[in-house]
C-alpha cells in the first residue's frame, strides 16, 4: 500500500501564536531531510520516495495506515510543528 503526502515550508499565513516565527528558509532541506528520515525508520514504512516536495510512503499493510498516519501525526505537530507543513494530509496512490 503506498500513500503521498505533500510537504511544504512555513508560509505567513500558517503563523499563529502556536508558530509565531517562520524558519529560515536556507534551513528547510535540513528539515525535510530529518523528517524524512524519522519517517523512514517507522516499523510500519517499507520504502519511502521523495518526488520534490511530496513523499510517497509504501507501508507493509493496508492496517499499518493508523499507526503511520498517528506518527507522522505526532512528528509534525512536535517535533517540525514550527518547520514543515503538510498541505493536505495522506491521499492513497493507486
Amino acid at each position: 500500500m503506498q500513500y503521498q503526502l505533500s510537504i511544504r515550508k512555513v508560509n505567513e499565513s500558517d503563523l499563529s501564536v502556536n508558530r509565531p516565527f517562520m524558519p529560515e528558509d536556507e534551513d528547510y532541506e535540513m528539515y525535510l531531510s530529518a523528517f524524512i528520515e524519522d519517517v523512514q525508520k517507522l516499523e510500519c514504512v517499507t520504502e519511502l520516495i521523495t518526488n520534490g516536495n511530496g513523499l510517497v510512503i509504501a507501508i507493509k499493510n493496508e492496517s499499518d495506515f493508523e499507526q503511520l498516519h498517528t506518527a507522522v501525526k505526532h512528528l509534525l505537530n512536535n517535533s517540525f510543528h514550527d518547520k514543515l507543513v503538510s498541505d493536505s494530509g495522506f491521499s492513497k496512490v493507486a
